[in-house]
């Protein structure tokens, strides 16, 4: 057992020895890496569109900066006015705003007030009337101003049986 245990304390004192040795050496191959520094004195800003193109942009009637929400979107702003369906309007008794229930083209409904956006032209519900929806949208035309339109959405006729 003492045999076995000198054995073993060689070994592990040969295997220290050859570990030091390799650190030393890899020590000995790192490399020091240059510091790279970036300056960015004399380059346009990434964010911003490059003045050659910015007269084509502004001409082609594509949306501008100015018009672009400060907002998060809402969910049913993913949707064409046209692809969505007025299913209720629902007038509240304690004096709170009419609401409305809007159908996406999932089939899935969802409760809408006053002030609230939908549609992909930015539409803003600016009234809920008996039956209807008055919506507000801004439609960018080819001067690249941005006139907005006033779009009623209507519950369908019901069909007598």
């Amino acid at each position: 057992m003492e045999r076995f245990v000198l054995i073993l304390l060689t070994l592990l004192s040969v295997l220290r020895s050859a570990m030091a040795e390799d650190i030393l050496d890899m020590d000995k191959m790192i490399e020091e890496i240059p510091v790279w520094r970036y300056d960015p004195a004399d380059k346009r800003n990434p964010f911003q569109i490059p003045p050659e193109l910015r007269a084509s942009v502004e001409s082609s009637g594509e949306p501008t900066k100015e018009s672009k929400p400060m907002r998060v979107r809402e969910f049913l702003e993913s949707f064409q006015l046209d692809s969505l369906k007025l299913v209720a309007t629902v007038y509240q008794v304690d004096g709170q705003p009419p609401v409305a229930m809007v159908e996406d083209p999932m089939g899935v409904g969802h409760v809408v007030r006053p002030g609230q956006y939908l549609g992909a032209n930015e539409g803003r519900i600016m009234e809920i009337v008996d039956g209807a929806i008055v919506i507000e949208e801004r439609v960018p035309d080819k001067k690249a101003k941005i006139p907005t339109r006033s779009v009623t959405l209507k519950l369908p006729k019901e069909v007598d049986p």
